[in-house]
């Protein structure tokens, strides 16, 4: 989940709905950002620790990123998703993004960041 689909719309508001299970992917999914934001802002500049810490929440989180990519591949979905969470992304990203800016030396950092896309 990527800042840029707060921005798309394909179908307009309410142009698909999510079945409750994709629902339910996408805010476990919306969880692992916020932990890993959480631990982005706490870090404090502490890249090891971060990096251990995001780490652990990406490799428990794995599955659930992988489903979301996939719902994001349909715009319709992309557009759902946006409208409901596009906010909470943004703030997470914004988390994510400074800890980028203080580490953006650390190797382990960068692999996992990397590994997201």
């Amino acid at each position: 989940l990527e800042p840029a689909i707060m921005g798309e719309t394909t179908g307009g508001p309410g142009a698909v709905e999510l079945a409750p299970d994709e629902q339910v992917t996408i805010e476990k999914v919306m969880v692992a950002r916020d932990a890993m934001a959480r631990i982005a802002e706490s870090s404090a500049g502490d890249c090891d620790r971060a990096a251990k810490q995001i780490g652990a929440v990406v490799e428990h989180s794995r599955e659930l990123l992988a489903a979301s990519a996939v719902l994001e591949r349909d715009p319709d979905r992309r557009t759902w998703i946006g409208q409901r969470y596009g906010a909470r992304i943004l703030a997470s990203s914004s988390k994510r993004m400074a800890l980028i800016d203080r580490c953006e030396e650390h190797e382990g950092l960068t692999r996992i960041f990397e590994s997201l896309e």
